[in-house]
């Protein structure tokens, strides 16, 4: 496999007027580099402001960089394109449509005709398990399942890179480790290249093939560690194993060498 998305010396500092004229700056990332490799599953973990959101918005193009470069498949990143997807920790359904209308969101804005979308719409219902909810609100969704929806708006539209932002955050425990089994399989199926971050050290260990550990603020690349714990791993007791344990024992001592941020403790 060779790389797909490189991550090359990013630094991004944010300037803020206070009341008057004077001006501050918070250093949110400094000299980050990184790849990732095609297909591969990537999870960032790091203490609270530690840059890791800034750094997903700039690989979407979201935001641009003071200094480096992102590049996938060669070619630099600039703006916002459909190679790449965005889910995001809140859910961003728009309330007055239904499981379809939010899912074909994305083809609608990329020019596609109705009835080119609507058996895309449908697989990617069926591949989340929401078949049944096409006509559904989402006030009438759990949030898992809204989260679900926001899953299938993103794979609709086909991109070759998946950026997530702490995308089961706001989900009980019960239902965020339900999810995580089902991205894997999902991921499993389609094989797309993935960066996942969150504060959890065991949902980063359990989803990823390497897992990126940022240092506090303004951020750096403390360690990158692979995980060799073999897929697939919906169907094993993998977080019971001695690997996962030494890992998540590693990765908790690496993010407590700052003595300050907030990250979700080994156990989450």
């Amino acid at each position: 496999m060779g790389s797909k998305i490189l991550v090359r010396n990013i630094s991004k500092t944010f300037v803020r007027k206070g009341d008057g004229d004077e001006e501050s700056a918070v250093e949110a990332l400094k000299d980050v580099s990184f790849e990732v490799a095609d297909q591969e599953f990537v999870c960032i973990v790091g203490p609270s402001g530690c840059g890791k959101t800034t750094l997903l918005r700039i690989i979407d193009g979201l935001i641009p960089a003071d200094a480096g470069e992102i590049l996938i498949d060669g070619q630099a990143v600039g703006a916002p394109a459909q190679d790449r997807g965005m889910v995001f920790q809140t859910f961003g359904l728009l309330p007055w449509r239904t499981v379809a209308g939010n899912v074909a969101i994305g083809l609608e804005i990329a020019g596609m005709e109705s009835v080119k979308q609507k058996p895309i719409v449908q697989r990617w219902i069926d591949v989340v398990g929401l078949a049944g909810f096409e006509r559904y609100y989402p006030h009438e969704l759990s949030g898992g399942m809204q989260q679900r929806v926001g899953l299938a708006r993103v794979l609709a539209i086909d991109p070759v890179v998946i950026l997530m932002d702490e995308p089961f955050g706001a989900l009980d425990a019960q239902t965020r480790e339900f999810m995580q089994e089902e991205l894997l399989r999902i991921w499993n199926q389609e094989k797309k290249t993935v960066i996942f971050i969150t504060h959890s050290i065991d949902e980063a260990i359990y989803l990823a093939d390497r897992v990126v550990v940022m240092s506090a603020r303004p951020g750096r690349i403390a360690e990158i560690l692979r995980v060799g714990i073999p897929r697939p791993r919906w169907d094993h007791d993998v977080r019971g194993t001695k690997e996962f344990a030494e890992l998540r024992a590693h990765i908790w001592k690496e993010l407590r060498k700052d003595g300050h941020g907030v990250v979700a403790p080994p156990g989450d």
